[in-house]
């Protein structure tokens, strides 16, 4: 998806006189999605079966239906500069946001009660609910990433607590966290790390590969759990799928090592930059960028979206559609993500 709008699509498929039935469905959203990017552009959006949440480079927070309709009451101007990072709880009650502008916005959508502002007086450029935000007690905790990565719990008295779970890595880029609340991933400027929130504990740390001659900063690194136990990493033009697996008895009485362990199974190299990730049964789905020669004056690339199978260290392409995005022409690789 472009964070300028969303727009039409074309798809390219080989012409044959057997017309292979196609694996996605495009839809072009609209409707009042008009007129708010006639007023701004979009810098991130997350989606939710229940309705989808847009941040702008104005600060506004759009909640819209499926088809691009606003729904009534639930603008929001939650920052005073660029949105970076919008999280939603399982159950769709509560949305969190940050921004550049230092502050941390957590939103009830049917309560005031329990609406937070938090100003941290530095940029933060990703936020996480707990999934089970909306369940109150112990999950009324969220994550923030910057410098650090800082979780934010109540105390026994009702009191929000911070917690730096690390720090010293770099900016943190990104992170994901499991449905079930119990494993974290993020990104910062060393590699991936993979956390166990329940014990409090790194369960290892996936480093970057070195890219002679190519700033790897301007990429995204994109993550997503597939599942409970694996996790799904798309950055620069490398795919890797990681399981989370338990040690055995024997591992644990040799050592005193955390009872998980995250284990990289599948790594394979693809032919253009990855914008996106995303699980669609047993295959992956790839948002990506045809790799160019990069010139002062030269324009990018139409994205693609590729549905691929990955068998150990090698995948096979499914399908590939041809996107046209508005301004695609202008559009550099981490301008556009995937959402689900």
């Amino acid at each position: 998806m472009s964070e300028h709008s969303l727009n039409d699509y074309t798809s390219d498929p080989e012409s044959s006189e057997d017309e292979i039935e196609p694996k996605l469905k495009y839809v072009r959203l609209s409707n009042d999605l008009k007129s708010i990017f006639h007023k701004s552009s979009a810098t991130c959006i997350a989606v939710h079966p229940k309705f989808i949440c847009l941040g702008s480079h104005c600060g506004y927070i759009h909640i819209l239906d499926h088809q691009g309709n606003s729904i009534q009451g639930k603008q929001l101007k939650a920052h005073t500069v660029s949105i970076n990072h919008i999280s939603i709880d399982a159950n769709g009650e509560f949305i969190a946001t940050c921004s550049d502008d230092g502050r941390v916005f957590v939103h009830s959508l049917f309560s005031k009660e329990n609406n937070l502002t938090l100003n941290l007086g530095r940029l933060v450029k990703t936020i996480a609910l707990d999934p089970c935000y909306y369940k109150g007690g112990a999950n009324r905790r969220f994550i923030t990433g910057d410098n650090n990565l800082t979780l934010y719990e109540r105390t026994f008295l009702g009191n929000l607590k911070p917690v730096v779970l690390c720090e010293s890595e770099g900016l943190v880029r990104s992170m994901c966290w499991t449905s079930n609340g119990n494993f974290l991933a993020w990104s910062s400027n060393v590699g991936v790390r993979v956390y166990d929130i329940n014990s409090r504990c790194s369960l290892g740390l996936i480093k970057w590969e070195e890219h002679s001659g190519m700033s790897t900063e301007r990429f995204r690194c994109n993550l997503r759990w597939a599942d409970e136990k694996t996790l799904l990493i798309g950055w620069v033009d490398t795919v890797r799928v990681c399981i989370i697996r338990k040690r055995s008895a024997i591992e644990l009485a040799n050592r005193d090592l955390p009872e998980y362990l995250v284990d990289p199974v599948s790594t394979v190299q693809t032919e253009f930059f990855i914008s996106g990730i995303a699980p669609l049964d047993q295959q992956l789905v790839l948002l990506g960028i045809p790799k160019v020669p990069e010139a002062e004056d030269s324009q990018s690339p139409r994205p693609q979206l590729y549905i691929v199978e990955y068998r150990d260290n090698d995948c096979v392409d499914v399908c590939a559609d041809s996107l046209s995005l508005r301004d695609y022409q202008f559009s550099r690789n981490c301008r556009y993500s995937i959402r689900s």
